[in-house]
């Protein structure tokens, strides 16, 4: 009797059972080295049919879909433990008759309803890696709920939640203003982190993609826009600070975060252009080691400097209240928490937008290639010509700010 040769269908893999590969996750996650076989034997033989380069993508997917899982994963349980100390703080009998209880419980549930729910897409996203379309669709959903839920429960006004029973007119209006102007500071805390995430996952995401598609001009480009916009960003967020709580330890952070892409913005015209991927290492190799050491030094400094920080005689992070008195605008646990948040919503975010990129790249190509020779072509070069001969005939050119070199006599 002839023995029934083993079947070789094997069901997509999800999640690691062994953790201890999590480092070669983050290497591959933070390192990507295209072309080198990213995709190991069991990932590649899950997708047989796709190619090799596009089987390192999805590999790589899922190592950042692995990576961002974690973080808001981490981040939703700290959620949940810091509602239920707000939960447990607001119902006593001071507290009702101060704030109206039912509405901040309400906004606060949303709040950390938002971060778990984000974690959820995340993990359907990772289970999904072999499915581009269905993680993708998943990434969608829980980046527009974990963005949008917090931003609406931030414009709720602090008047609607305060009502103070028996409290005069004036020092009810006093009262407002005073927990407005700290649910302010505490909201702008609590949301910067989102922001921050566009951007700089924006950043990563085109710099993923100068690597994986290096004979594209765009994702260079997508750098030396967004470099400027959140150098300008962290100004704006290092001004409110300093000027609250300045010291010369977040100046030091502070000038290394800007000058990382500062780095950025100065190469922006060289990243801009086609390169193999042997050019690109050999080009781009040095650069990368400075901004990581300038990152590096400078959010360890701001890390330090913010834990020292004081908010109007309270300190920005501390234990917590004692003896009923506020003692920091956050404890040690939800700045833990917004911290791991940033670092979360970045990768997800920054994986999100490399997909978007890839996708433009492919659009601009056969945009590009329809309309080679045709008139509309033919008037986008004369037009493109004249202005060149105007004088806007590089990036280069028009960022710097030495004259241009005088044009030949006639």
């Amino acid at each position: 009797m002839t023995p029934t040769p083993p079947t070789t269908t094997q069901q997509p893999l999800q999640v690691d059972p062994d953790w201890r590969q999590v480092p070669v996750h983050l290497r591959r996650a933070f390192q990507p080295a295209f072309g080198t076989d990213i995709a190991s034997a069991a990932e590649r033989s899950f997708q047989p049919t796709l190619g090799r380069e596009a089987q390192d993508f999805t590999a790589w997917r899922r190592s950042m879909l692995l990576i961002s899982t974690l973080c808001l994963s981490v981040m939703a349980v700290l959620a949940m433990i810091n509602l239920a100390s707000t939960l447990e703080q607001t119902d006593t009998p001071d507290a009702r008759a101060m704030v109206d209880v039912e509405l901040a419980n309400f906004l606060a549930i949303a709040q950390a309803g938002a971060k778990v729910a984000l974690a959820v897409f995340a993990y359907r996203a990772l289970r999904a890696w072999h499915d581009l379309p269905r993680s993708h669709r998943a990434q969608k959903l829980g980046w527009i709920i974990g963005l949008l839920v917090p931003f609406t429960v931030a414009l709720v006004p602090a008047r609607w939640i305060l009502h103070m029973q028996g409290a005069e007119a004036g020092q009810r209006a006093m009262a407002v203003q005073m927990v407005g102007l700290s649910m302010g500071i505490t909201y702008f805390m609590m949301l910067m982190p989102s922001v921050l995430a566009v951007f700089v996952g924006a950043i990563r995401a085109a710099l993923v993609v100068v690597k994986l598609l290096p004979e594209s001009p765009i994702p260079g480009w997508v750098v030396a826009v967004f470099s400027p916009v959140l150098s300008l960003l962290l100004l704006a967020l290092f001004v409110v600070i300093n000027q609250i709580g300045g010291s010369t330890l977040l100046l030091v952070g502070f000038l290394c975060v800007f000058a990382n892409y500062a780095l950025y913005i100065r190469n922006g015209a060289r990243l801009a252009r086609a390169y193999s991927r042997e050019d690109v290492a050999r080009e781009f190799g040095a650069m990368r080691g400075q901004t990581t050491a300038l990152l590096g030094v400078g959010v360890g400094c701001l890390l330090i400097a913010l834990l020292s920080t004081e908010v109007m005689g309270v300190k920005l992070v501390g234990s917590g209240n004692a003896e009923g008195q506020r003692q920091c605008l956050f404890t040690y646990l939800t700045f833990l928490e917004l911290v791991i948040e940033l670092v979360g919503k970045a990768t997800f975010t920054a994986l999100l937008l490399v997909d978007l990129l890839i996708a433009a790249v492919l659009h601009a190509r056969h945009a590009a290639v329809a309309a080679e020779g045709s008139p509309l072509t033919v008037a986008l070069d004369k037009r493109l010509g004249e202005l060149a001969a105007a004088g806007v005939d590089s990036f280069r050119q028009v960022t710097q700010l030495k004259d241009a070199a005088p044009p030949p006599a006639r």
